[in-house]
């Protein structure tokens, strides 16, 4: 990766051996001012805002959980009215075998919501994905741009 800096001559010229290294040094000054302006330069192109947008805050902290949607379907309607088994004889065992699949019940609802909160996640998780892959594809192309860049200035 490349970084361009502006780093005055007078600062180095304490590592200069000789007139031969100052000129170096000018070269390399004038270098570093043509990347900096080539990397603002980029920062205005169309791909990289449309990816990183302007001084957004997409990526910053999450405030709040999405809302969950909690859907009742006809087996849950009709748990909620009535019990789960239909009473014969109306004794102990029938009433432990209420509790037993009350219990039971409750167990799946619990796993259900799991379920629809992993998906949501799962859903999340992919579009940041998308967006870091992305991001990861204009700067291997930026980072090609500016190696080819620094290898034809290298062949001067």
């Amino acid at each position: 990766m490349i970084f361009a800096q502006i780093v005055p001559c007078c600062q180095r010229s304490k590592l200069c051996a000789g007139d031969g290294l100052q000129v170096h040094h000018q070269e390399t000054f004038s270098l570093q001012l043509f990347l900096l302006h080539r990397l603002k330069a980029f920062e205005e192109s169309g791909p990289y805002k449309a990816v990183w947008g302007r001084a957004s805050n997409q990526d910053g902290v999450v405030s709040d959980q999405p809302p969950t949607s909690r859907v009742v379907d006809q087996r849950e309607q009709m748990v909620m009215s009535g019990g789960y088994i239909r009473r014969v004889t109306n004794d102990a065992r029938e009433d432990e075998m209420e509790q037993n699949l009350a219990h039971v019940g409750s167990i799946m609802g619990n796993l259900k919501s799991m379920a629809l909160d992993i998906s949501n996640e799962l859903e999340s998780q992919g579009g940041l994905i998308s967006r870091i892959n992305e991001k990861a594809n204009v700067n291997v192309s930026r980072i090609e741009a500016a190696n080819q860049k620094a290898n034809n200035l290298m062949k001067r």
